[in-house]
């Protein structure tokens, strides 16, 4: 598997972007879509929640949201923390949204669930 390069963080307005929904399955219509929905923390806040990234760029981590069936609601990208609250940020909006009831996170290839 070839070495993934740090990004570095998005400024939108002194807050950093730290998720978005990039494939939204359950749309009826692009004007109902949720992709390009993004989670944001204030950039002051960024040495707090991703202390081993400071000075390294950050990584992105693919996810997947889905119910308690497996259907597969919403795919994107996050920053993944240690104590994965971007996770929960992005799932507790999914749950109040479409019912998701539990999110994937890509690790080393391999889908997991690391938080719920």
């Amino acid at each position: 598997m070839p070495k993934q390069k740090p990004h570095r963080a998005t400024p939108v307005d002194k807050s950093i972007i730290v998720a978005e929904i990039t494939k939204d399955r359950i749309a009826d219509s692009p004007s109902t879509s949720h992709v390009g929905r993004r989670w944001t923390i204030p950039a002051a806040e960024i040495r707090e929640r991703y202390p081993m990234a400071v000075g390294l760029g950050l990584y992105k981590t693919q996810f997947k949201l889905l119910d308690d069936d497996k259907n597969h609601y919403y795919s994107g990208w996050l920053y993944n923390d240690d104590e994965g609250q971007t996770q929960y940020e992005v799932l507790k909006w999914a749950e109040a949204d479409s019912g998701c009831t539990f999110i994937l996170v890509k690790i080393n290839g391999e889908w997991t669930q690391e938080i719920g």
